[in-house]
């Protein structure tokens, strides 16, 4: 139903909206935050949909880019959007334009939203 982006680097098993609600049952959990997963790059509809369909229990962080405008942040915000995310992770695609970082990060302010970094664990003894 919602396609992943063509230059992932890994394709998950699916996850319905579904399951995630019937364990949320299992485990008496009434809220969750979704983050975008980047198998699905700048496409946040998956999440949106989940969110829209949880009666307000859910929201959500995105994966934005450059081609985001304020339309599109209004958007997002109106779905339950509350964040962005970025990934620092090598395998997931390493370090982000920093133009585009820093740009996002000025998109978002004054939308109160969270920003979450990804980062490669270094493994120091």
């Amino acid at each position: 139903m919602f396609p992943y982006a063509p230059d992932r680097t890994y394709t998950p098993p699916d996850a319905p909206k579904q399951s995630l609600s019937a364990l949320q049952s299992v485990l008496g959990i009434e809220r969750a935050v979704i983050v975008q997963a980047s198998c699905h790059g700048t496409d946040n509809r998956a999440m949106l949909d989940a969110i829209k369909t949880s009666g307000g229990r859910y929201r959500g962080v995105a994966i934005v880019d450059a081609s985001f405008t304020e339309t599109d942040y209004a958007a997002l915000h109106d779905g339950g959007i509350r964040g962005v995310r970025f990934n620092f992770v090598e395998h997931l695609g390493g370090r982000p334009d920093m133009r585009v970082f820093h740009h996002v990060i000025q998109r978002i302010r004054p939308l109160g939203w969270h920003l979450v970094v990804h980062l490669d664990a270094g493994g120091h003894s």
